[in-house]
């Protein structure tokens, strides 16, 4: 994942996920293929590892990502940022992330989400996906929250729809791994 080339091909007006947070920090987008659902985060992320005796941020102090499916037993949570890869507790999720320390302020992580985090085999034209978010910056200094409904729709001319005003974007576009 390069700076300038993440998320630079997803259609982010469609997939945007509007935030419920008042003064998001943050930005959310979906997208999706045949195999899986895409969720991507561009947002700001102020670490400074001076404040460190070893300038090692530790796992307790990253930056975390969760993910809860509506109707899922539990959320996905991710450790991102200060430069080091992604942690994740779901296996079957896969994360990656681009991020620094001082003055590197943005993160960049995107998430693919194959059907069984969603209780499916794969997915349909017409199948609706429900999720909240949150954001939890560096040592908790900031929450960014969402929460989103997409229904899928094949091809990119399927038009935006308002699905119960938590959502600008209605229909995560088709993408490939972002």
């Amino acid at each position: 994942m390069e700076p300038t080339l993440a998320l630079k091909h997803w259609d982010r007006e469609r997939g945007f996920a509007r935030p419920v947070s008042e003064v998001p920090l943050a930005d959310l987008y979906a997208c999706r293929d045949k195999k899986a659902i895409y969720l991507g985060l561009l947002a700001q992320d102020v670490i400074d590892d001076t404040f460190y005796r070893d300038k090692r941020v530790p796992e307790s102090d990253r930056a975390e990502w969760i993910v809860s499916i509506v109707g899922a037993p539990k959320p996905i949570r991710a450790r991102i940022g200060a430069g080091l890869e992604p942690r994740i507790n779901d296996p079957s999720v896969r994360i990656v992330n681009l991020s620094g320390v001082r003055l590197t302020t943005r993160s960049i992580a995107a998430m693919e989400l194959p059907p069984a985090s969603f209780g499916r085999d794969r997915f349909r034209e017409g199948d609706a996906i429900e999720f909240a978010s949150t954001f939890l910056t560096h040592c908790r200094a900031y929450r960014v929250e969402w929460m989103a409904r997409f229904i899928l729709r094949e091809g990119s001319r399927a038009g935006a729809r308002r699905s119960r005003g938590r959502s600008r974007g209605a229909d995560p576009p088709r993408a490939g791994t972002p």
